[in-house]
């Protein structure tokens, strides 16, 4: 008795991804089995926003920061407290007024300090500061990315003065170093220019003209 004949196909193997229609593998048709097997929302309208962040020239670890405020993640006193609720936090108040409790919402826009600074983000960029929670504030900086000079700015200055809040409120913590809002803002305005100079409308400017000049420059014409 003699075995058939196997007959083999000679060309090189290759795997076939099912899901896409094109056989081949993909994180986007990854993303859109996930999303059919589960009852998952595709895509909130915060994140849509947040694409604008990631687009945005600055640091990747800025961008992450705020995507952590965004999730209400960062390691404030009140969500220290939340995740070990059997740790006693004392004190657990905001590092810079000592007067009221520390949470997201009271250290970057509630606390005297992140007010003074926030008006002058306003009178610079000519943007009323109206938010009094984190997480909307952030969504609202997203949309100002892109398109013009003021919009450019005004995005980098806020990122800029949120980041400047946390590292200032981590040297007092952790290496009892103090600033004035006054050093607290020059700093803010250092780092709107190193941002917007990378961008496409501002890159013949260097970092100290856009430093010195933010409303010069949130007034120029559309």
């Amino acid at each position: 008795m003699s075995l058939p004949q196997i007959h083999t196909n000679r060309g090189i193997s290759k795997p076939l991804w099912k899901p896409s229609d094109s056989n081949v593998y993909s994180v986007a048709s990854t993303k859109d089995l996930a999303f059919k097997e589960t009852s998952i929302p595709r895509e909130t309208n915060w994140e849509k926003e947040l694409k604008h962040l990631w687009r945005s020239h600055i640091p990747q670890k800025c961008k992450f920061f705020i995507w952590t405020m965004v999730h209400q993640k960062l390691n404030t006193m009140d969500n220290i407290q939340k995740r070990n609720p059997n740790m006693c936090l004392n004190p657990n108040w905001c590092i810079s007024c000592r007067s009221s409790n520390e949470d997201m919402n009271h250290l970057f826009i509630l606390c005297p300090t992140a007010h003074r600074l926030w008006n002058l983000w306003s009178s610079e960029t000519g943007i009323p500061m109206a938010n009094t929670n984190v997480k909307d504030l952030c969504l609202s900086l997203c949309r100002l990315t892109g398109g013009n000079a003021k919009n450019i700015i005004s995005f980098n200055a806020a990122i800029a003065t949120l980041w400047t809040i946390w590292i200032r409120r981590n040297n007092l913590i952790f290496e009892e170093k103090d600033s004035s809002y006054q050093n607290a803002w020059e700093d803010i305005c250092t780092l709107m220019g190193s941002w917007s100079s990378k961008s496409k409308i501002l890159k013949n400017y260097n970092q100290a003209t856009l430093a010195l000049n933010i409303n010069a420059f949130c007034n120029l014409p559309m």
